[in-house]
């Protein structure tokens, strides 16, 4: 949510009015914070509607990094590839929201020469939310040209949907791609060779730790509290136990 309620002002609305209808806080103080994603979709549909600002999601993501990810961040950083940081994204992106779902696929069948991260978004709404969705592909797109220094960028963005906002919208978020609309999945397709570039921050021990914590803390995307607690109590002990 971070920037949302600028971005809101920004295009004329009441921030304060819409997140109150919607039941989301103004201000975020706790990242860790839990919200309703159903309802996070909503405001943005809604406000999409009425600003006329077809382009809400896309704008929501210029106000966001790959600090957004919190400890999923600094691990996907210290990754040794760009492949890697993304195969790592998609093993833990379910501690953002069990909502989103991310997934490395081979692309064969289209080109050896590309693969294609594919994202899709599930939630108790049976009704599609674009917005959202566009925003989480511009934040992936912003994500992979901050891990290679700019190097990677997507070839082609694919939407489940018809584009919302005008052309020039999608240029600012994802560069020169191709944006292919109304496809069965949405997703990003990058140059197979770009999951080579290596990241030039990598230090093995605090990857180590970011995803030891990962572990600890977000084991399995259908633990309860309390399978949480157990495993983490259970990693703690073993690491006490190690000479």
């Amino acid at each position: 949510m971070r920037g949302v309620a600028v971005v809101l002002a920004e295009v004329g609305l009441d921030a304060h009015a819409l997140l109150k209808r919607y039941r989301l806080p103004l201000v975020v103080d706790d990242e860790e914070q839990q919200v309703s994603i159903d309802a996070y979709a909503g405001l943005l549909e809604e406000a999409a509607v009425l600003s006329g600002c077809r382009d809400i999601g896309l704008r929501v993501a210029k106000a966001q990094d790959i600090s957004i990810l919190g400890p999923l961040a600094i691990a996907m950083q210290h990754c040794a590839t760009v492949g890697e940081a993304m195969y790592t994204c998609s093993r833990y992106l379910y501690m953002q929201s069990p909502a989103l779902v991310m997934e490395v696929r081979e692309m064969s069948h289209w080109s050896p020469d590309y693969v294609e991260v594919r994202f899709d978004f599930h939630s108790g709404e049976k009704r599609h939310r674009p917005q959202v969705l566009e925003q989480s592909l511009a934040d992936l797109a912003t994500i992979v040209r901050f891990l290679s220094d700019g190097r990677s960028r997507p070839y082609q963005v694919n939407l489940p949907h018809a584009m919302q906002g005008a052309a020039m919208a999608y240029r600012g978020a994802f560069g020169e791609a191709l944006i292919a609309d109304n496809m069965e999945n949405g997703g990003v397709i990058l140059p197979r060779k770009d999951m080579d570039i290596a990241l030039g921050g990598l230090n093995e021990t605090l990857k180590q730790m970011s995803t030891r914590y990962l572990q600890m803390a977000y084991d399995s995307p259908t633990n309860s509290v309390a399978d949480q607690v157990r495993h983490i109590l259970r990693l703690s002990l073993i690491h006490i136990s190690e000479p």
